[in-house]
Formats: C-alpha cells, sequence, structure tokens
C-alpha cells in the first residue's frame, strides 16, 4: 500500500514515529509531497487524516499495527515507553485510533 504524506501538514513527531515504523514493518510505503485534495479527489483518490488513516489500518490489519506500536514502543529509551504511554501521545492526534488500539493492550 502506498501512503501519500503532505509536506505542508505538520505531524508530531509521535505520530511519524508511529508512520515511519508502519513502514519500517512494511505495511505500508510513505510517499512525501504535496498533494491538494481537490485534483486528488478528481483522480478517484481519497485525502484522510491521520485518525482516519490509522484507524482505516488498524481495521484492515491490526495484527501488523499491534506488532509495530509494541516494538516501538520497545525500542523508546528516552524516556522508556509502554505501549499505552506511546497511545496516549499518538492520541493528542489520533484519538479514535488509540482508543482503538488501547483495547489490545489492557
Amino acid at each position: 500500500m502506498r501512503i501519500f504524506a503532505d509536506t505542508n501538514v505538520l505531524f508530531p513527531f509521535s505520530v511519524m514515529d508511529l508512520l515511519l515504523a508502519l513502514t519500517e514493518n512494511e505495511v505500508h510505503e510513505l510517499v512525501w509531497s504535496d498533494f491538494p485534495a481537490g485534483p486528488l479527489a478528481a483522480l478517484g483518490l481519497r485525502v484522510a487524516t491521520p485518525d482516519e488513516y490509522l484507524c482505516e489500518l488498524f481495521e484492515s490489519a491490526p495484527a501488523e499495527v499491534v506488532a509495530t506500536i509494541d516494538r516501538l514502543a520497545e525500542e523508546k529509551r528516552n524516556p522508556p515507553m509502554t505501549p499505552d504511554d506511546l497511545l496516549a501521545r499518538v492520541g493528542k492526534t489520533a484519538p479514535a485510533f488509540a482508543d482503538k488500539a488501547r483495547r489490545h493492550f489492557s
């Protein structure tokens, strides 16, 4: 799956960490560019918020997303993080996704 990330949108580091970690796990490929929604819609493509995208990804590949969250939390050293800590940070930008994912770590 190829994901186009808008370079004009400022993503919090927690969301970018998760998106990049999912790329490392070959869940998707990020393509950095500046794509306006109007022309994309004309091509049958949809622009989604990070929350919408992560929710859709979680629904289509839950095991891969949970494994990526686990791995990413394990790699955090300064400060150390649990999956819950990581989801708390991601939840500031992607609250629906964080709520869905958090159920798998409770």
